[in-house]
């Protein structure tokens, strides 16, 4: 489990990273279509900017979600080795399962153009995995602040 955590916070950076690129790359798209003839570029080169920020754009954006949806299934896995009981547990793997077949149904979607719309499933799992991960982070918090009883 210590190296799938490691594993899983290395996804962090990659996707701070592209992020950060992508939107570095979506500037630039709307700079080119606001000023691209004020700045006197011509259309073959006002073309040329844009198809290469375009291209980087997509490289940005599949490496943002491919770290997330790696991301997910690190979650996925560790949520599945998880312990807890009764309800507990039925949570968890049900944690499990829509984070693993989140970051699955994205892994795939961005290996095959055919698939994209596969993403709308991949990211509405993921979303229910953070909102039940987010319940069972609080349900773990109250439950550590309450005195054992002897």
């Amino acid at each position: 489990a210590g190296i799938l955590f490691f594993l899983g916070l290395l996804t962090v950076p990659v996707m701070l990273i592209g992020d950060v690129l992508e939107n570095v790359r979506l500037f630039e798209l709307t700079h080119l279509i606001g000023a691209g003839e004020e700045a006197g570029l011509s259309p073959a080169s006002m073309e040329l900017h844009m198809e290469l920020a375009v291209l980087h754009l997509k490289i940005y954006t599949r490496l943002k979600w491919g770290a997330l949806f790696a991301a997910c299934l690190v979650a996925g896995v560790l949520y599945a080795g998880a312990v807890g009981t009764g309800v507990l547990r039925w949570l968890r793997y049900t944690l499990a399962a829509l984070f693993f077949a989140g970051g699955l149904l994205g892994v795939i979607s961005l290996t095959d153009v055919d698939l994209r719309g596969w993403l709308t499933a991949a990211t509405a799992l993921m979303a229910m995995g953070w909102l039940l991960g987010f319940a069972d982070a609080v349900t773990a918090a109250a439950n550590r602040s309450q005195p054992d009883e002897a």
